[in-house]
């Protein structure tokens, strides 16, 4: 850490409020303090002090009160013979921070064998959660998993909720690794008493890329998860070279220069001059800052205004269709936007009107935005 830099940074902020909202907003409370040496750390107000370490008290206990549902929950699903990832969370933290508990988690994401979704479904189910969408008839399942990846449930047993995932990205093009390849190369973290599987080391860089990206990089913790698994040029090299071939070798050179310019995140020369000279990157750049705004790291626009349409209808879509050239991957992209499952239990169809969905979902999604 370059603490001169940091010291004039400090002495230059004036905006206090704005810097406690924007840990609060993105997270990263524990990350911020921990960041701070004591020199540093005197010349920040008390009173911002003090907001930071309680916002990052909340987080440790907020992380280590999951200990006992993904205990349970991993109990659960190995009983059941299931094969599953957990994935993000405490692991994570775990294998990036070496502490479960530096990370700040908020629900508990499960990969599963999608073959296995809907038994995993059932497993949950009858270990006491409760599955917050509802998706009867059985017919639409199979709909339901093409376009949806994942279900959320609760459980009054717990103050966290779990998400069942059948795959790691929303749209299935976006990242395409089969789950019996990262179930092969899978590794285990020990968290109270479970041994949690979770993903290997070599695909965090391009599953965390790929997460932080298809949410546009909202929160600035998910960037930091990045450059955390991100050491020296070399990986830095690496990691494009393997993003090239999946078709997110742009998408990739414009988030590690996003990670340079708002974390200081060190990058070649040559890294910058080819991001500066690709036509690709440049429009991502665009898509991002229309998406982000000034003043999206402190807060989200509210739902009613045409900030937050502009912001999170029109320029999020565009971002997220532009991260990848793939034809399937954009036409899979523009669909969801007019084929979304819940919707089917707002309007219940029968089979033969079935084909009317997409044509009554702009109604729908209106109806649905503006009233929250």
């Amino acid at each position: 850490m370059d603490v001169e830099a940091l010291r004039r940074a400090i002495a230059a902020t004036s905006d206090w409020p704005a810097v406690v909202e924007g840990a609060r907003r993105n997270r990263i409370a524990p990350a911020v303090l921990s960041s701070l040496r004591a020199d540093a750390a005197s010349q920040i107000p008390a009173d911002v002090l003090s907001a930071l370490r309680h916002d990052a008290v909340l987080a440790v206990s907020r992380s280590l009160g999951q200990i006992p549902a993904l205990e349970s929950l991993c109990a659960t699903l190995t009983e059941a013979k299931i094969r599953f990832l957990i994935v993000k969370g405490l692991p994570l933290s775990f294998q990036l921070y070496g502490d479960p508990a530096r990370r700040c988690a908020d629900d508990i994401d499960v990969l599963v064998a999608p073959d296995q979704f809907w038994q995993a479904d059932g497993a949950l189910t009858q270990s006491g959660y409760r599955c917050t969408t509802e998706l009867r008839p059985a017919a639409r399942y199979a709909s339901y998993t093409y376009w949806i990846k994942d279900l959320t449930y609760t459980n009054k047993a717990f103050s966290t909720s779990v998400e069942l995932h059948h795959r790691l990205t929303a749209n299935p093009y976006l990242l395409e690794w089969p789950f019996d390849e990262i179930w092969n190369e899978r590794v285990h973290v020990r968290i109270g008493q479970a041994d949690v599987p979770t993903l290997p080391s070599g695909r965090l860089p391009l599953y965390l890329f790929a997460h932080g990206a298809n949410h546009g990089w909202e929160r600035l913790r998910w960037l930091l998860d990045l450059t955390a698994v991100l050491e020296g040029p070399t990986r830095v090299d690496a990691i494009v070279a393997e993003a090239e071939p999946l078709g997110l070798g742009p998408a990739m050179l414009q988030t590690l220069v996003l990670a340079h310019e708002l974390l200081g995140f060190p990058l070649a020369p040559q890294v910058l001059d080819r991001a500066g000279k690709s036509l690709r990157v440049k429009w991502l750049d665009v898509c991002l800052n229309q998406f982000r705004g000034r003043s999206l790291w402190r807060r989200r626009p509210p739902m009613k205004s045409w900030d937050w349409l502009w912001q999170f209808s029109v320029w999020f879509f565009i971002y997220n269709l532009s991260l990848k050239a793939d034809w399937r991957y954009r036409a899979h992209q523009s669909a969801a936007m007019w084929i979304h499952p819940p919707d089917w239990n707002i309007i219940r169809l029968p089979p033969a009107l079935f084909w009317l969905y997409p044509l009554i979902r702009p109604f729908i999604w209106m109806n649905r935005r503006w009233q929250k």
